[in-house]
């Protein structure tokens, strides 16, 4: 058996439920040291074409959450600088398989403490819908890119 893996929530084990795209059903997989398939019944057909549209689709939860992600760039950078940065998270992330619901530029604001000799810096906040790979992958870049001098992304709450 073939196909995408959907994680729901299961028992101490967990429980993982797989698509098989050629005949359009949800099977059942126990997961106990490693994965190991056990004979299930098909369930009902469900659609995972294309993007869901919540974190619940079909009473079964998928992998993908809120998050807001609030960064701060270097003040030395300058406006048109900041605007094109979140831009290009903005991109970066629905080629990642993100939706990005807003993006909300604060400006620039002093800081409450210096952070690398800056007083202040540029505010950006993204919220998104996203998968832990697109959070992992933008964490990554965010970390690395030396124009960000502070940033932090968190789970919204169900």
């Amino acid at each position: 058996m073939s196909g995408a893996y959907v994680n729901c929530a299961g028992d101490v084990f967990g429980v993982l439920m797989e698509f098989a795209p050629t005949t359009g059903a949800l099977y059942n997989t126990q997961v106990a040291r490693g994965i190991q398939q056990v004979p299930s019944t098909t369930l009902p057909a469900l659609s995972l074409q294309g993007k869901a549209t919540s974190p619940w689709e079909g009473g079964i939860q998928l992998t993908s959450r809120d998050y807001e992600l609030m960064y701060i760039v270097r003040p030395d950078m300058g406006e048109e600088s900041a605007v094109a940065k979140a831009e290009d998270y903005r991109q970066l992330l629905e080629e990642l398989g993100a939706e990005v619901r807003d993006v909300d530029d604060w400006g620039s604001r002093r800081l409450a403490y210096e952070i690398d000799d800056y007083p202040e810096g540029h505010y950006t906040i993204l919220e998104f819908w996203g998968d832990s790979d697109a959070v992992n992958e933008v964490d990554r870049r965010m970390r690395l890119d030396e124009d960000i001098i502070r940033f932090m992304m968190v789970r919204q709450s169900e």
